[in-house]
């Protein structure tokens, strides 16, 4: 068991149009941020964030509003979800780890081409030795290659990304 606290947040930070050369058809993309805060609420264990997975799904106009994220994704007018496997990379660059107490917060983003979606996964986690030390995309990371280490999943519940109604 994990003792943790996960804080996510979100926000549409802009649209743009772009124009298709091949078809000449105009595309919105909307581009959406999200912050997310990990603090290892342990007393004793200290644990190396090793990666992370998210699955992305854009809703799109006729797909039915109002049920809950389950119904939105098995809806036909749902898209395929957008697939983010990166086990073994940390989180924009860093395998961070977490003592007790410790806290790790990062900005990210994504951008869809509907105006609303939603986004869901994991974070890919080693119970490690207190003092082994933070990595960064490249660095030696024994947790990634130790076949003894504890590896644990943190389950992150689907977001929101969605357009503001003006």
């Amino acid at each position: 068991m994990i003792n943790y606290t996960l804080v996510l947040h979100f926000s549409c930070i802009g649209f743009s149009n772009s124009k298709a050369s091949s078809s000449r058809k105009e595309h919105t993309k909307y581009q959406f941020a999200y912050r997310i805060r990990i603090e290892n609420i342990s007393t004793s264990s200290t644990y190396q964030l090793l990666g992370r997975t998210w699955r992305i799904y854009e809703y799109n106009s006729n797909t039915t509003r109002g049920g809950d994220s389950e119904s939105k994704r098995d809806s036909e007018n749902a898209n395929d979800p957008i697939l983010v496997d990166a086990p073994t990379t940390g989180a924009v660059g860093h395998l961070p780890v977490l003592e007790p107490g410790d806290v790790f917060s990062y900005m990210s983003g994504c951008q869809l081409q509907t105006r609303e979606g939603e986004m869901e996964g994991c974070f890919h986690l080693a119970k490690v030795p207190a003092g082994t030390r933070s990595a960064r995309v490249g660095d030696t990371v024994e947790a990634l290659a130790s076949l003894t280490v504890e590896k644990l999943k943190l389950e992150v519940n689907g977001f929101p990304l969605r357009v503001p109604t003006d």
